[in-house]
Parts: structure tokens; C-alpha cells; sequence
């Protein structure tokens, strides 16, 4: 990827998993950490004005304090169609499902999940939606690898 290195924002109430999805991420991304959807947001309106870089892709839990995912999911959609997003969740929920596929959510990992997955999705993320994504980069991540 032609010396950009992305940016990810991890939107996760619970510190030690948003630390742990953080860590995951770190070797091939930069990473701000976002308690919850109302700092995915606030980050977005400072990124519209220029004070800190514009994310790559926003990993978001559904149920989080002040401003959960699936709300800051529509607000960030009013803003931004196109930044990819992941959503992670701990509880199984079909009409949330519909409503982020509606959205135009990438994903939604399931609790407790494989943070190599997380990895590997967010990588393809970055790689589909970048703008400085290198040409004909496509696909979707292996469930399991040797899979």
C-alpha cells in the first residue's frame, strides 16, 4: 500500500478487549481507541476539520454506553457512505443484522471472536476501500485459515 498506513478507530466499551483489538491491529494499522459511538463521532468531526487524520475503517461494538454502534453506524453513514465498517456483538440479533447490512456494514463478528479474523478483515477493509488501496484488490477473509 504505497507507504500509507491506515488508520483504524476501535469503538469498544469493554477496555481490555478495545486494548486486545488494538494490539491485534497495531503491526499493520495505526489505531485510536474509542469508548463508544459519541467518540467515533467527535474523531469524524475533527478529521471533517482537519485536526486529526480521516479513518480508514471503524471497528465498532453494537452495545456501548452514550451512543451504541448500530446509532453511530447510521450517523456515520449520513457523513461518510463509503468508510468500511465492522461491527462486533456479543448477542445474536436479526433485525440488527438487516439494519447494519442496510447500512452497508462489511461484517458483524459474534463474541468472543478470533482476533486474527478481526485482523484479516480489517485488512481487507483497508484494501478494498482505501484510497490508496493498491488495483484489483478483492476478496474476503478465510474463516479459519488452512480452512
Amino acid at each position: 500500500m504505497s507507504g500509507h498506513r491506515p488508520l483504524v478507530l476501535v469503538a469498544e466499551d469493554d477496555r481490555e478487549l478495545r486494548r486486545l483489538m488494538a494490539d491485534t491491529l497495531h503491526p499493520t494499522c495505526d489505531v485510536v481507541e474509542c469508548p463508544d459511538g459519541r467518540a467515533v463521532l467527535d474523531h469524524l468531526r475533527s478529521a471533517g476539520r482537519k485536526r486529526v487524520p480521516y479513518p480508514d475503517l471503524i471497528v465498532s461494538d453494537i452495545r456501548m454506553p452514550r451512543l451504541d454502534g448500530l446509532a453511530a453506524l447510521r450517523l456515520v453513514r449520513e457523513a461518510d457512505p463509503y468508510v468500511p465498517m465492522i461491527l462486533v456483538s456479543a448477542w445474536a440479533d436479526e433485525g440488527a443484522d438487516r439494519l447494519a447490512e442496510t447500512l452497508g456494514v462489511m461484517t458483524t463478528l459474534r463474541k468472543p471472536f478470533d482476533l486474527d479474523l478481526l485482523a484479516r478483515w480489517v485488512t481487507l477493509g483497508v484494501r478494498q476501500f482505501s484510497p490508496f488501496a493498491e488495483p484489483g484488490a478483492a476478496g474476503s477473509p478465510d474463516p479459519a485459515p488452512g480452512a
